[in-house]
């Protein structure tokens, strides 16, 4: 189908491409432009597949740690400032998307508002923004931590003007409350 000859520039072969059907020229020609316009779109594609697979292994961790908190939480242990608080014990804490609700043992209200979390922080940091009652406008500053259904959360809600605890203790004259929570069932 190719005839081979002796060309100027001592190349032993080479090919007349008057020797080639028109078919085949076309053909060639249209799969490398095919190929050229292919490679791009089928990299985009591999990377779009890969990425939306990927997706979840990034998610934001704060949104991450809000979904393991949601629910409600019965305080099995309370102290501030080196006592332990008592009427504090029974009480719920109540996580819904962004929001929190603590309620006393017989389910009334106490608190309300939005929280925020930093798990990245060490320990890792919450905020609870107060949008009713008695501290709204006025947010605690706490450091959590979250062992299967236990979570502890240490803050400044004696004190407003304490800065973030540092560590999960509640010692005499701190200004911090340390609270242990059991996760309830209903």
């Amino acid at each position: 189908m190719f005839r081979t000859t002796e060309c100027q520039n001592d190349d032993p072969v080479a090919v007349h491409f008057s020797d080639v059907p028109e078919w085949w020229k076309y053909q060639k020609s249209s799969n490398l432009k095919f190929e050229v316009f292919m490679h791009p779109v089928i990299a985009m594609i591999c990377w779009l597949v890969l990425g939306t697979w990927l997706l979840p292994a990034f998610a934001h961790p704060a949104e991450q740690a809000e979904k393991k908190l949601r629910g409600s939480w019965a305080a099995t242990k309370a102290e501030r400032d080196g006592k332990a608080v008592d009427d504090v014990v029974g009480n719920r804490l109540v996580f819904t998307g962004n929001r929190f609700q603590i309620q006393s043992k017989d389910g009334k209200a106490l608190y309300a508002g939005t929280f925020r979390v930093n798990p990245s922080a060490k320990p890792a940091a919450i905020d609870f923004e107060h949008t009713e009652g008695v501290f709204k406008g006025k947010t605690w500053k706490g450091i959590y931590r979250l062992d299967a259904n236990t979570l502890t959360i240490c803050d400044n809600a004696p004190e407003l003007n304490k800065a973030r605890p540092t560590a999960f203790e509640a010692k005499s004259k701190s200004g911090y409350v340390l609270i242990t929570f059991k996760r309830a069932n209903s």
